[in-house]
């Protein structure tokens, strides 16, 4: 596991409490102890947390830098599906409350979240 300090755009400084986490091919982003979003490494598919991503201006804006886009990136993202809200704080995904090897919970969300994807991008016709 890797964990770094986002760094301010004007600055080049790192930024207090803005965390990019990197475990195995997942890398989070972390806003105090709140986890923000979960993607692949390459961006490819992205979990925001339903309740947090938009909490404060400050979270939006390094939410936004993580993704590289802007409100309206993520929109097209969500339309095309490839972008789903969810609950990433729920108490077993709590960074307080994590064992060490707490970083299955993050995988399994994320490969559950996937799965979910599929379905929303390939539907089930359902039969009575």
């Amino acid at each position: 596991m890797i964990v770094q300090n986002m760094h301010s755009t004007r600055s080049g400084r790192p930024v207090a409490n803005q965390f990019i986490i990197r475990i195995n091919r997942l890398t989070i982003f972390q806003s105090y102890t709140s986890i923000i979003a979960v993607t692949k490494w390459n961006m490819e598919n992205i979990l925001l947390d339903e309740k947090f991503h938009n909490y404060s201006v400050t979270t939006s804006k390094y939410l936004y830098q993580f993704l590289g886009m802007k409100r309206k990136g993520i929109d097209e993202m969500e339309k095309a599906g490839t972008l789903v809200y969810t609950d990433l704080n729920n108490g077993m995904l709590n960074p307080k409350d994590l064992s060490p090897d707490g970083h299955e919970q993050f995988i399994d969300l994320f490969k559950m979240n996937m799965d979910l994807i599929k379905t929303i991008n390939n539907p089930v016709a359902v039969t009575k």
